[in-house]
């Protein structure tokens, strides 16, 4: 079954996302479910999710981290912001942010949602598997933000 022709409603959200870094330059991803009620199932992605209620983006990562990997211990630093229009239903964004932890610690994370979690090089990250597109998007200007802030 061809997963991109979707036949059921699915449900837009604000929402916020994790580009997880090792100290190694590696970026840790999510497989993600192959189920019919989430965007994008059986491609790999980042790790976050809806905002809730009154949450704030950030408080909305925090709790998507605990709940996807039992990760509390970290610090996010804002990356960057993408609106999206749905046909019929307005305006959603979707905020990136940038964590950092030791490739050791991977080991000690409890993947609570999603097929599997791998960490993935730039390279490969980039032309070797199936990214959610705006996730795609997001890590694409992460591993270049030093070119496009005028760096070398």
């Amino acid at each position: 079954m061809n997963k991109l022709v979707i036949n059921r409603p699915l449900h837009p959200a604000d929402a916020s996302a994790a580009i997880i870094i090792t100290d190694g330059g590696e970026y840790l991803l999510q497989h993600r479910d192959d189920v019919d009620n989430i965007f994008y199932p059986n491609y790999w992605g980042l790790f976050g999710g809806a905002v809730e209620g009154n949450e704030t983006p950030l408080e909305c990562l925090y709790r998507e981290l605990g709940e996807e990997l039992a990760l509390s211990d970290c610090e996010a630093t804002y990356f960057m912001k993408i609106e999206l229009e749905f046909i019929g239903r307005g305006f959603f964004f979707r905020n990136f942010y940038s964590i950092t932890i030791p490739k050791a610690q991977i080991a000690d994370l409890i993947l609570g949602e999603g097929n599997e979690m791998y960490c993935f090089g730039p390279d490969e990250l980039l032309s070797e598997i199936r990214l959610v597109p705006y996730d795609a998007f997001a890590l694409w200007q992460h591993v270049n933000r030093g070119v496009l802030m005028g760096g070398h």
